[in-house]
């Protein structure tokens, strides 16, 4: 036992001291001469760019699991699991792997869209090639009493110039009541999305899974929550997956011809034959997504409009549980707090007044139909469901 013992921590002892730098050298990366280490390129010249591909490699492998897996918890266990999809990268990125679990062809996930009037023409005709691609056909709703395609009848009913008269009424008409009707006519109890953390401040918490509280709760998924836009164009490389046409314009998100614009500005960065052309930082530093998005609109209180309505006012208000506590503290704390303290006292309220678990309100038991043949499934949305009093 003493021999045991002492051959355990010797083995320890020098697995833990592979792990300690040392003195910085020219040779820092050269194998060792004689020992067992892992191979390296051309003998004694370490391969920098294959090694960083290979942990890029198991990273997205990662990746794809996981949202695969937040994927078969929705579409297994709710008979209405729809994908609202616009098409922009991530999108593209869940449509495939909904297609690779097979999910689109036997219906357990219904693709919806949403057509504003304002798209570029380019958006409505990709949405063509990937229903013909995959096999499935996508039921696209616009702007209520107006047929779908028909902008003229928008226009007559609504006015051309909409958008510049009322920003907030045009996203209600064209975004958040078509978004709002359509998951009610598919009868949706699970939505699919493909927001993510890497998108910016606003969306930095978000979880594979929440609760947007409409109809009386409803479960979301996010499967790509946790990538990064690199990690999605790397997957849609990796597999050759269709995607938005305007990529190859300089465009690295698509939303409305009006406001949307290219990144940079002259176009000069671009993802064609499933690479990147130019600086691709441009595109993939943290929240530079959607900067190209809403450029030009303000919201009423004069602020910068970075979100069209159906995250926020319009499918989801859990925020509004959050921002409505840290305003009564604020009204409290305000009398007793000179000017500048309270400003930094109010970028802190945030964190202090989030309830535990604000951020998985999941309605996952309520609404989680029975599924006797997934056991595996059903246990694991236990562990991520919390139970929140506000």
């Amino acid at each position: 036992m003493k021999y045991t013992l002492a051959a355990a921590v010797v083995y320890c002892v020098t697995f833990a001291s592979a792990f300690v730098p040392n003195a910085p050298s020219k040779a820092a990366f050269a194998p060792a001469v004689g020992s067992n280490a892992l191979r390296m390129a051309d003998d004694n010249v370490f391969d920098q760019e294959q090694f960083i591909q290979e942990t890029k490699d198991m990273r997205l492998k990662h990746l794809e699991e996981q949202a695969m897996y937040a994927l078969k918890i929705s579409c297994e266990n709710y008979d209405g699991a729809v994908f609202p999809n616009a098409m922009i990268a991530g999108d593209c990125v869940i449509t495939h792997l909904l297609d690779r679990l097979g999910y689109l062809k036997n219906g357990k996930a219904k693709i919806m869209c949403v057509d504003t009037f304002h798209l570029f023409p380019e958006t409505m005709e990709f949405l063509k090639e990937i229903e013909e691609h995959y096999g499935f056909k996508a039921e696209v709703f616009c702007a209520d009493g107006v047929p779908v395609g028909d902008k003229d009848a928008f226009d007559a009913k609504y006015g051309a110039d909409l958008w510049k008269e009322n920003i907030d009424e045009y996203d209600r008409v064209c975004k958040v009541e078509p978004f709002q009707r359509g998951l009610k006519t598919l009868n949706t109890n699970c939505m699919i999305n493909g927001r993510t953390r890497w998108q910016g401040i606003e969306r930095a918490w978000i979880d594979t899974f929440e609760n947007a509280p409409i109809g009386g709760g409803l479960a979301k998924c996010n499967p790509i929550a946790y990538w990064t836009l690199e990690d999605t164009f790397d997957y849609i490389a990796k597999y050759n997956v269709p995607h938005h046409p305007l990529h190859a314009k300089g465009y690295p998100s698509i939303g409305d011809a009006k406001d949307t614009i290219p990144i940079p500005e002259d176009g000069s960065t671009r993802f064609v034959d499933f690479k990147f052309e130019g600086d691709k930082t441009a595109w993939l530093d943290y929240a530079q997504e959607r900067k190209g998005r809403f450029v030009g609109l303000v919201n009423a209180d004069g602020s910068t409009k970075s979100e069209c309505g159906i995250h926020v006012s319009g499918a989801e208000k859990t925020w509004d549980l959050i921002f409505g506590r840290m305003a009564a503290l604020s009204r409290r704390l305000k009398p007793l707090m000179m000017p500048l303290k309270l400003r930094r006292l109010e970028s802190h309220l945030l964190l202090l007044s989030t309830p535990p678990g604000a951020n998985t309100l999941l309605p996952w038991r309520k609404n989680m139909k029975s599924s006797p043949r997934r056991p595996e499934l059903m246990s694991s949305v236990s562990v991520v469901t919390k139970s929140v009093t506000l």
